[in-house]
């Protein structure tokens, strides 16, 4: 087990292969975070398709549960594009994943879906994008608003929703961590 930088990754993996170690196997905590983080803020269960999507300082991170698990993962890295609508990506990006979901996996229709962003040029859209997708939103940044400190946006200048992942992360039982 490391953990290492991501910038550092390829040239520790490679010092352990040479050593003679099997291959090793990456394995990101981020979509578990997010799924358990949003499972204890949502007040449904994930029985019901449910898609998140958390838009963090690293990229777009979608996961989709059903049945009370996870079934299916996207992680997509920030995209910089001269005139790059984010809001528009992030749509297509989550109706893309669900698409991807309904075709592999072979799951129902997404019931609903929750989003939050650790971004504020990001956490603007949010309000508008229940009408783009289609499916009733849960806006999770207003939702951990309610279980963080009062005042810890504006004392950390950090959107709510960059709380999500460590929340979630918190949560994990040791099995899962």
């Amino acid at each position: 087990v490391a953990a290492v930088p991501r910038k550092d990754l390829d040239q520790t993996l490679a010092s352990l292969i040479t050593a003679g170690l099997r291959p090793p196997r990456l394995v990101t905590t981020a979509p578990l975070a997010l799924a358990r983080a949003a499972e204890t803020l949502s007040a449904d269960s994930f029985d019901r398709p449910t898609a998140v999507a958390h838009w963090g300082f690293r990229g777009l991170t979608i996961i989709i549960a059903a049945e009370g698990t996870l079934k299916f993962v996207r992680e997509i890295p920030h995209l910089t594009a001269p005139g790059l609508d984010v809001a528009e990506w992030f749509v297509t990006e989550v109706q893309r994943s669900i698409r991807q979901y309904v075709q592999t996996v072979k799951g129902g229709a997404i019931e609903r879906v929750l989003v939050g962003a650790a971004e504020a040029r990001f956490e603007r859209v949010l309000p508008d994008l229940e009408a783009r997708l289609g499916v009733p939103l849960l806006d999770l940044n207003e939702v951990i608003r309610t279980v963080l400190p009062e005042g810890t946006d504006e004392a950390s200048a950090l959107p709510a929703g960059a709380f999500l992942l460590p929340l979630g992360a918190a949560l994990l039982s040791p099995k899962e961590t």
